[in-house]
């Protein structure tokens, strides 16, 4: 199965761009991922429901990747 990373960088930029109303699907389109991986990334590592931290983020990925 191939998996998709999110790197750090690429968090801070989905953060931003949610900030400002862009849609999951440009997000995908502007960081080469499919517009799935984008809502997954969201929907599994946001702090709140509608609240996107990307230090949050990365934290719950890394705790996530460590009990794998």
């Amino acid at each position: 199965m191939n998996h998709t990373k999110i790197t750090a960088s690429n968090r801070k930029l989905i953060a931003a761009w949610l900030q400002q109303g862009i849609s999951n699907k440009q997000i995908a389109r502007w960081l080469g991922k499919h517009p799935t991986t984008i809502a997954h990334e969201i929907k599994r590592n946001s702090y709140q429901p509608g609240i996107y931290e990307p230090l949050h983020a990365r934290a719950k990925a890394k705790m996530r990747q460590q009990h794998a």
